[in-house]
């Protein structure tokens, strides 16, 4: 059995991500990375700043996952700046997948094809 080591460079957050990383280390998806810092905001001492942290990405066909539970995404103020953030990746030529915590817990089988499915045709 892989360890979350051997699928992604960094490791998943909550149980959600952990959930979507089995599904997608099952189905034999490529190496990605695990909370990867997109973008730069800039910073006054030059440390930078990412504009958004992807829960999944596979940085050389510009893919990047986001899952969003509900206790932390759920208000519109939220909503509209995650909307902002992955509206920037995909203007930077990102394809941007969200799934709810939800879907995930229902089905993260099913997610996990559509990230592999979208990981085959972003080569």
């Amino acid at each position: 059995m892989p360890s979350y080591t051997d699928a992604f460079h960094g490791r998943p957050r909550s149980a959600i991500e952990r959930r979507l990383a089995i599904a997608l280390m099952a189905l034999g998806a490529p190496r990605g990375h695990a909370q990867y810092n997109w973008g730069d905001r800039g910073s006054t001492d030059g440390t930078p700043r990412p504009v958004t942290v992807a829960d999944f990405a596979w940085p050389d066909q510009k893919v990047a996952v986001f899952c969003d539970g509900w206790k932390h995404h759920h208000t519109q103020e939220r909503q509209a700046s995650d909307k902002a953030k992955r509206d920037a990746m995909r203007a930077d030529g990102w394809t941007v997948l969200s799934y709810w915590g939800g879907q995930i817990v229902r089905n993260a089988e099913q997610c996990a094809e559509e990230v592999l499915e979208r990981l085959t045709t972003e080569r």
